[in-house]
């Protein structure tokens, strides 16, 4: 059909039935490698979240800045783990492989523009995302002064999968599904 409220109606069908598949498939995939991703943690993960960084390659125009996280005992143990996670999501079909890097980029949105606060009064756009186009900031300054802040060392909370272009009441992204791996503490 070519009428405008069936091709509205079908995409919402279309919509809720492929995010539904693969929140399924998701969750299959990664209970099915729940084990090997407990090894690869080892029995009392814990990560370090430190040093500040940027997404693009301009300080002086920054959509996103972040938090650098790690293994806190130094070893490359979470970024095994997760990249296997990553491959084993792609293999499925699940998530795009990123040929252009070979790991996941491990960090904490720290400020997006995207959900900066609109005080002109235009409201949110679709998912909850201010409608105007993004502002870039100049961060120079702030990485000057605090790019080897510490954040700390917090015990690894297991793995969650979230729901993109959500924003949940505490401000994080809607949770779908939590997966905890025996290495994890919650």
């Amino acid at each position: 059909m070519t009428h405008p409220v069936v091709q509205r109606h079908y995409q919402k069908f279309q919509e809720q039935v492929l995010t539904q598949f693969s929140v399924t498939q998701a969750t299959e995939v990664i209970l099915s490698c729940a084990d090997e991703l407990s090894q690869k943690l080892g029995s009392d993960p814990r990560l370090r979240i430190q040093n500040l960084d940027y997404m693009n390659d301009d300080p002086t125009a920054i959509d996103v800045l972040y938090a650098k996280v790690r293994s806190a005992d130094n070893s490359n143990s979470f970024q095994v783990a997760v990249d296997l996670l990553g491959s084993r999501l792609a293999e499925a079909g699940i998530s795009r492989q990123d040929f252009q890097r070979d790991r996941v980029k491990l960090h904490v949105t720290l400020m997006n523009t995207l959900f900066r606060k609109d005080t002109g009064g235009g409201g949110p756009g679709p998912g909850g995302r201010n409608s105007k186009p993004r502002e870039t900031f100049d961060a120079q300054s702030m990485l000057k002064v605090m790019g080897l802040f510490d954040f700390g060392e917090i015990p690894f909370p297991g793995f969650h999968l979230s729901k993109r272009y959500s924003t949940s009441c505490t401000g994080y992204y809607e949770t779908v599904v939590d997966i905890i791996t025996s290495g994890s503490s919650s």
